[in-house]
């Protein structure tokens, strides 16, 4: 328990960097910046995934369907099968249903 596999982790300069400036207690934003020059490459190769395209677009929407009186209705029309419950350890294991049909889509890229 409590063990995260993150396989390979990148080792490119840029990434060495953004680790270095956490061993050495850089100001967030200084982190923040040097992750996102980083993961900007990997980031425009996901971009031309249709999957990928289409969970970042979801993400979007959530927050906006949370707003709506029918929240459950909403996530219905965004493709998220919920039942009657909105607690949130449905809500979640629902969610990953969702990126795993997603994930195992015929086109879908999991190597970015």
């Amino acid at each position: 328990m409590g063990h995260i596999r993150l396989g390979v982790l990148p080792k490119s300069k840029k990434w060495e960097q953004v680790i270095a400036l956490l061993d050495g207690g850089a100001a967030v934003q200084t982190i923040v910046a040097s992750a996102a020059e980083a993961a900007e490459g990997a980031l425009k190769r996901a971009a031309g995934d249709p999957g990928f395209s289409h969970a970042f677009w979801l993400l979007t929407q959530l927050p906006l369907a949370a707003c709506q009186a029918d929240f459950a209705g909403e996530l219905h029309r965004l493709g998220l099968r919920v039942g009657k419950s909105l607690e949130f350890r449905h809500f979640r294991g629902r969610l990953w249903t969702w990126v795993l049909d997603l994930a195992l889509a015929p086109g879908f890229i999991l190597d970015w």
